[in-house]
């Protein structure tokens, strides 16, 4: 993946929304079809782990 289309995937989660928050006050989404949790932790801060869906979800609050 270019850096920009890693660019586009990233913009892609917080144009559509629907990120739940963190117990920490971040932001995530999972991605199911990769196997991935996005995190956003400041308006120009995202990262992406790979993770499986029951642990994105006890990060939850």
């Amino acid at each position: 993946m270019s850096d920009d289309q890693l660019a586009d995937y990233l913009d892609g989660f917080v144009t559509r929304g629907g990120g739940q928050p963190f117990k920490d006050g971040a932001t995530g989404w999972y991605d199911a079809d990769r196997g991935v949790v996005i995190i956003q932790r400041g308006e120009y801060s995202m990262t992406g782990y790979e993770m499986s869906y029951e642990d994105f979800l006890r990060k939850l609050k």
